[in-house]
């Protein structure tokens, strides 16, 4: 195998433990990345991952994409090319998922790719194939179709896009540490958008693999009292509930600090397109959804 799998967890252990006992994760090693939980879960992150015989380490530098930069360290050591990250609420539900994805790394045929996105079923309503903060029409910015019905064609192929839907995400170990400019000002949210948007900045694609599919059941976290929907926090209390599972707000302002528009108003790039000329962020943004991906990839 080529492939390793990533976990963040941050004082989620009791969910990371749920997904453990249900997936079949096909002998892939397995590195669990504490993010600066309560003592008290540290403990239990340690007993969860010694029960289930992954790896466990306290982080290094704060934030996913400093994370993602220990794991791309640790699993090199071991010869390993790609890193599947996943929420700790998004189940493969493809039949022999790593090993089919694992065949595909060993092909050599993603080499030349950043980051890899999926299929993902999303809460029973939607298959989300993306994110689309730049194209138009971005449909709240994701690149989605309902559930109940096939793909359009052109969508059921290996396709290029802007940013993957990273309730899983897997990406490049070469490619990471050689493109990839880490920062720990995104603790969570967004810092996958970034890393998509770092790669088509040097003109490298980011894909999706549209018949390698996951299940994302939010409504799980009932079930060990987490906020079914991380990111809406309209009182005090539920931010400070958001703020112990997932790290500090404010990533929107991080986003437009750094890439000069704003994630929620592709409207703004108009001031900033300018700075992108030549490359796959401009490319996208003058790319119409409708008509199809931008490119499409034989695998």
């Amino acid at each position: 195998m080529k492939t390793g799998i990533l976990f963040t967890s941050r004082n989620n252990y009791d969910l990371l433990d749920y997904w453990l006992k249900n997936v079949n994760t096909e002998g892939l090693f397995i590195l669990n990345i504490d993010e600066d939980s309560t003592p008290e879960n540290k403990i239990k992150g340690k007993e969860v991952c010694e029960k289930h015989c992954i790896a466990y380490m306290d982080r290094e530098d704060r934030g996913m994409q400093n994370n993602i930069t220990s794991a791309c360290n640790i699993f090199k050591k071991s010869n390993l090319e790609w890193i599947i990250w996943f929420q700790h609420d998004c189940f493969p539900i493809t039949n022999k998922f790593f090993t089919k994805f694992n065949e595909l790394v060993e092909t050599g045929k993603l080499d030349n790719f950043g980051s890899v996105g999926f299929n993902i079923k999303h809460d029973g309503v939607y298959q989300m194939l993306s994110r689309t903060p730049l194209q138009q029409p971005n449909r709240d910015m994701w690149n989605r179709f309902d559930i109940n019905t096939p793909l359009p064609l052109e969508y059921n192929k290996v396709h290029s896009v802007e940013s993957v839907s990273w309730m899983c995400a897997a990406v490049n170990i070469n490619q990471y540490l050689k493109e990839i400019i880490p920062t720990g000002e995104y603790q969570f949210f967004h810092a996958w958008d970034d890393i998509a948007f770092q790669f088509m900045y040097k003109n490298i694609h980011n894909i999706c693999i549209p018949f390698l599919e996951l299940s994302h059941e939010q409504i799980i976290k009932k079930d060990f009292n987490m906020p079914v929907k991380s990111p809406l926090a309209k009182t005090e209390e539920e931010a400070k509930k958001r703020e112990h599972y997932y790290g500090k707000w404010g990533h929107h302002k991080v986003w437009e600090s750094r890439w000069g528009f704003s994630y929620d108003d592709n409207s703004t790039f108009e001031e900033v397109k300018e700075n992108y000329s030549g490359t796959l962020i401009d490319k996208f943004y003058n790319h119409n959804l409708n008509t199809g991906p931008l490119q499409i990839f034989e695998l």
